[in-house]
């Protein structure tokens, strides 16, 4: 028997795939169980393609996580980024402003001096 191919697992919804798991192990257990009984099986590569499917399906599910992980990691990632960048802004505005108060300061106590001076 042939199993199931990738790309219809792949075009599964979550939970699709768990459901076809579910029915997937089911027949497994259940040849299994014949094979045990001492029954003969009607199709002895049957159970190998069975144990395959479930492993796609596994790896599929696993895969299909890390990478909604990956998304969202990836997307918390940029928000922390545009924070930091718009504190960095926030932070330096104010220091350009208080630097500029400074130089304010100064100037004019330079220029009372420079008066004082000519006098």
């Amino acid at each position: 028997m042939k199993g199931m191919k990738l790309r219809d697992m792949w075009g599964m919804s979550t939970e699709d795939r768990q459901k076809k798991l579910k029915e997937l192990r089911d027949d497994l257990m259940h040849e299994r169980g014949t094979g045990a009984m001492g029954g003969a099986l009607k199709s002895p590569g049957r159970v190998h393609a069975i144990r395959k499917s479930i492993a796609q399906i596994i790896t599929i599910e696993g895969q299909t996580r890390r990478n909604e992980a990956k998304k969202a990691e990836d997307a918390r990632r940029v928000e922390a980024r545009k924070r930091a960048e718009e504190e960095r802004k926030a932070r330096d505005a104010k220091k350009s402003e208080s630097s500029h108060a400074k130089k304010a300061v100064h100037e004019k106590k330079r220029s009372h001096t420079k008066k004082e001076e000519k006098d």
